[in-house]
């Protein structure tokens, strides 16, 4: 059979290609562990409050494995900035992005609920800029629910979205809900005292508030709204 000879120059460009090809592969298996060094870093940066080294180190992370946890915290180090933002141009950027960045979760991974919630969690901070939110947080709560209908955090998410929105009726229906599958959160009962209080149910506000200082007694909200409905007639 015939040899083939390579040239100089193809000799070189052979061992070229297998060299890029050999990095590409170390730099592919490294990179995991490079994410998870970019990860811990962002996470201290918090913890120094250099939110721009954070932002930085929480992207770069994602840009190297973009898996759902480092998208997660990608997307929560976007809703904090908002929330700690003075300025509505400000706080409305950085729910943009956050918005954005759980949306990327939910295609990384449409089956699990966390990514879903989230996102629900960033509109409804948002509806407090704009009450349009209220409908976009219920709509990302829903379908967190098609996926874990017990899970009584959706069931509480969604009846705050709801009593935002002024849909009182179906906020005591899934409060109700959430406190059946958790009876142990005192949260849960707060809201539903002040869905059955917006409902002009004050027996059944009275005793939520009362149930909610029970588990938690340093619950002042639940408190003030108890004192504030037996002071009325």
């Amino acid at each position: 059979s015939r040899k083939v000879r390579l040239s100089g120059g193809g000799r070189y460009a052979v061992y070229a290609l297998v060299v890029s090809l050999t990095l590409f592969l170390v730099v592919k298996a490294m990179a995991p562990a490079y994410a998870d060094l970019h990860l811990r870093k962002g996470i201290e940066c918090i913890r120094v409050k250099d939110w721009q080294e954070a932002e930085w180190a929480f992207k770069k992370a994602a840009s190297l494995v973009e898996n759902e946890e480092y998208l997660m915290w990608l997307g929560d180090f976007y809703l904090r900035r908002a929330e700690w933002n003075p300025g509505r141009d400000g706080k409305l950027f950085y729910l943009a992005l956050a918005v954005e960045t759980f949306q990327r979760a939910k295609m990384v991974n449409p089956l699990d609920e966390l990514a879903y919630i989230c996102l629900g969690e960033v509109y409804l901070y948002g509806a407090g800029l704009d009450k349009t939110y209220f409908d976009s947080a219920i709509g990302e709560f829903k379908e967190a629910l098609k996926i874990d209908p017990n899970y009584y955090r959706i069931h509480r998410l969604l009846g705050l979205a709801y009593l935002g929105r002024g849909d009182v009726a179906e906020a005591v229906e899934h409060l109700e809900v959430a406190v059946s599958l958790h009876p142990r959160v005192a949260h849960s009962y707060i809201l539903l005292g002040d869905a059955y209080r917006e409902s002009g149910l004050k027996d059944k506000a009275v005793k939520a508030y009362e149930k909610a200082l029970e588990l938690n007694p340093a619950a002042h909200g639940a408190r003030r709204a108890l004192e504030e409905l037996l002071n009325t007639e």
